[in-house]
């Protein structure tokens, strides 16, 4: 019940402030044919018609992920401004649902785990992936980046759920129900982006070897060669292979996609192959040592002793800690590798989240095998045995240690940073800020409110039809949590573009303050 208190809590100040967020850029390129057919029509069926069209025509002239191109069209605001804060109640509902179900359902049914256990853990690494996030703005409060990528990579989450539903589940007609549904997932999730698309593919693939590996090690040991007895594993091999053939045919229908070649030309020349493959490696690492602040530490700190007790209890024998672990960070460097083949070091930091939300799963995977690899082998045997004895008698005491531990450090990882304007004034800025006590500083501060004011202030003069050559203010704030990016002095941007076409006018422009 405490866990459940401390999750609603989080979060609350997270959705609270999505009522002062407002669409920006691509929000309005990809938005502005559907909220055309809106206005014209009020039809839901001509917008969802639209947006198929227009999902071809991106697919013929400028990308090929043809699943993120739909959702894209669709984003809120194109029904009317003050419908944008769906974008955070999506996203982030989104996100923390299929995170907490993977956890959930991957230690209690591949590893029978208790429901108090499996709880400490979900919370912990899906609150805690959302607090650290690298920049919480283009992830949950910005629609178009945040679907492209926050949303499939929740998806994904949601798709191996199913298949460890699917793989446990001892009903025929029950696994046939959730192989059809992971097959048509698979499909949709890989046309969605590269970086969760690759991972995806990779995954189901290992899955598929596992998956024969294991039956064929249970028929040698169990003698278990007649048909009559291999009905349920025969399923499961085929219904893996099935979605592994739905989810690489999404890859391949994205990558091939004609318009893909236009945009490369339009961002450069693509890197070499190799190269490419040894820089995915490198960030790897470099992203790792990025997502383990000391607060995060803690986390990992706290699920510690429900990792040595599910082990303890588990069949499983955790014999191959150093192979897990270098297959783990293979995977974990590749999901990279198709951003800097296509456009270098450049990554944006909508992509660099979703490789940040896999390390905590990466983690948090890997210290669970290597706990259970110490707890089979019977290392500190002793020692273990006590510690496991204290945990379970001041339980209670232990994580009200490591959240006081969390807190201290947390404050530490927050920067404070004054800069001196020409006038002389001191400006001070805090940043790296746990994502729930972001949303709390910018809304009592009256920051989020300033913006929303100013945003709306400038939608009413987009929405002027009187005039043409439009001039807006620069923003007098802007909260980072909420604030993605903005349109420039120069009427040629694409961002300028992209507003004044979704507004039917003939020039945009920034001015800026002085």
């Amino acid at each position: 019940m405490l866990l459940f208190f401390i999750i609603i809590f989080a979060v609350i100040p997270l959705y609270l402030i999505s009522g002062y967020t407002h669409p920006c850029v691509d929000d309005y390129s990809y938005g502005r044919h559907t909220a055309q057919v809106w206005q014209e029509t009020g039809s839901l069926e001509q917008v969802f018609l639209k947006a198929i069209e227009k999902t071809r025509d991106s697919y013929q002239n400028w990308q090929g992920t043809f699943s993120s191109i739909f959702l894209m069209r669709l984003q809120p605001a194109i029904f009317g401004e003050q419908y944008y804060f769906l974008t955070t109640i999506i996203l982030l509902t989104v996100f923390i649902v299929c995170s907490i179900l993977f956890y959930m359902v991957f230690f209690s049914k591949l590893f029978h785990a208790s429901f108090f256990q499996g709880l400490i853990i979900s919370i912990l690494l899906s609150l805690g992936a959302v607090e650290f996030t690298y920049v919480i703005s283009d992830s949950f409060y910005w629609y178009n980046g945040g679907i492209t990528y926050t949303f499939f990579y929740s998806m994904e989450a949601f798709l191996f759920a199913l298949l460890i539903f699917f793989y446990c589940a001892k009903k025929r007609w029950i696994k046939i129900i959730l192989g059809i549904v992971s097959i048509i997932l698979a499909f949709f999730l890989c046309g969605g982006n590269y970086v969760t698309a690759l991972i995806t593919v990779e995954i189901l693939f290992f899955a598929c070897i596992l998956l024969f590996l294991c039956d064929w090690e249970r028929k040698k040991k169990n003698n278990l060669w007649k048909k009559s007895n291999n009905k349920d594993y025969l399923i499961d091999k085929l219904f893996f292979i099935m979605i592994g053939f739905a989810g690489l045919a999404g890859f391949f229908i994205a990558i091939l996609a004609p318009g893909n070649a236009l945009r490369q030309e339009s961002v450069g020349k693509a890197s070499n192959p190799f190269l490419a493959i040894g820089l995915s490696f490198i960030y790897g690492i470099y992203s790792i040592a990025n997502c383990w602040k000391l607060p995060v530490l803690v986390l990992f700190l706290c699920c510690i002793p429900c990792f040595a007790l599910i082990s303890k209890k588990s069949k499983f024998s955790f014999r191959y800690p150093a192979i897990v672990t270098l297959l783990s960070y293979c995977l974990y460097s590749s999901q990279i590798t198709p951003v800097i083949y296509a456009q270098g070091l450049k990554i944006p930091y909508r992509i660099m989240n979703i490789i940040y939300f896999s390390c905590f799963v990466m983690t948090g995977i890997n210290l669970f095998y290597w706990v259970g690899y110490v707890i089979k082998k019977q290392l500190w045997k002793a020692i273990i045995e006590k510690a496991l004895v204290f945990y379970q008698k001041y339980f209670l005491h232990y994580y009200l240690f490591c959240f006081l531990l969390f807190c201290f450090t947390a404050i530490g990882n927050i920067s404070i940073e004054a800069e001196v304007d020409m006038d002389g004034s001191t400006q001070v800025s805090v940043t790296r800020m746990p994502a729930s006590v972001s949303a709390c500083f910018y809304l009592f501060n009256g920051e989020a409110k300033q913006y929303d004011k100013e945003a709306w202030e400038r939608y009413f003069i987009y929405s002027d039809p009187s005039r043409e050559h439009i001039v807006v203010k620069e923003f007098s704030v802007k909260p980072e949590i909420i604030f993605h990016s903005d349109i420039t002095e120069d009427p040629k941007n694409w961002k300028n573009s992209c507003v004044k076409r979704y507004f039917g006018k003939k020039s945009v422009k920034l001015e800026k303050s002085k």
